[in-house]
């Protein structure tokens, strides 16, 4: 059975760690995803999602694991390699080169060529294509990057992978320097490229996009591979509690910690309140300390004794 469901899955990873000198980046991380499906990542800073889609797209390899594309075992030894697997990323630092056309960038890996030289014409009409497929015919393929705004230079990275003919397309925040009008195109294409049979990874940490586009939900927390569910099987407070980092309190049990602090107008007007976390006395438990002027001290436990 699990054979079968190996070669069922469209891109498979079982057992992937990623140490980076003394600290676990991935521990022991199973993932899959599937073609026809936008699946989303979701996680805190630092549960492990950029050197999730590292690996995938050949930029870093694993210490352990194994990986399967199509029920076969692959390693990358490079993004070109991932490339020529079908597999790309549109990374949040762009990769253009801004002294370079549109053109140029979106052809860079594979200019169409003439007689041994670039042919210019057809690096045009593939360039202008791959842009009117995103919307974004106002851009012209003979306009240096450098002249375009970021959200522009944005959509070319979209085009520039397009035209890269990917299975497996990663999104690492893409939307986060476009317009309003431009999200919304993005959005349109990538249900396209879905219905296309594309299997798509969106990474963002904007709950709104994730309850727009996903079809399935992956949570990340402290380099674990926390849960798989499909949308709308948990509501977005649930989603988000699922993402915290753990803190540990003595005696190795781990909890969700969170903090939100109110201040009202007439605390702001006497005197706004201090509050810090310290560890309790003779308990070891973790506690909210606060001190006012007006309720003097006051401590909350917040992780139960360890004795």
């Amino acid at each position: 059975m699990a054979d079968n469901d190996s070669a069922a899955a469209f891109w498979r990873m079982e057992g992937i760690t990623k140490h980076y000198g003394g600290v676990t980046a991935l521990e022991n991380v199973d993932f899959r995803c599937e073609p026809g499906q936008i699946h989303a990542v979701l996680g805190e800073n630092g549960a492990g999602k950029s050197t999730l889609i590292k690996i995938i797209a050949g930029v870093v390899q694993p210490d352990s694991g194994r990986m399967m594309l199509a029920g076969s075992d692959v390693r990358f030894s490079s993004p070109s390699d991932a490339n020529r697997h079908g597999i790309v990323c549109i990374f949040q630092e762009l990769s253009l080169l801004p002294d370079l056309t549109v053109a140029d960038n979106i052809c860079i890996t594979d200019p169409p060529k003439r007689f041994g030289m670039i042919d210019n014409r057809e690096q045009c009409r593939r360039a202008r294509e791959l842009l009117a497929r995103i919307g974004c015919e106002d851009v012209h393929p003979m306009e240096p990057v450098k002249n375009l705004p970021l959200s522009r230079r944005q959509l070319v990275e979209i085009a520039k992978a397009l035209g890269r003919k990917p299975k497996l397309l990663i999104l690492d925040e893409a939307t986060s320097a476009l317009t309003a009008a431009d999200v919304g195109k993005v959005y349109a294409l990538l249900r396209k490229l879905r219905q296309d049979g594309l299997a798509i990874l969106y990474i963002s940490h904007r709950m709104h996009e994730i309850a727009e586009l996903a079809d399935v939900c992956s949570v990340f927390r402290n380099g674990r591979h926390i849960e798989t569910f499909p949308k709308g099987l948990h509501g977005e407070d649930e989603v988000q509690r699922t993402t915290q980092k753990e803190e540990e309190c003595d005696g190795g049990h781990r909890y969700h910690l969170t903090l939100r602090v109110t201040l009202t107008r007439e605390s702001l007007e006497s005197q706004a309140p201090s509050i810090y976390l310290r560890r309790v006395r003779r308990s070891g438990a973790l506690g909210l300390h606060i001190q006012s002027s007006s309720r003097g001290h006051e401590t909350r436990t917040l992780c139960p004794s360890s004795y």
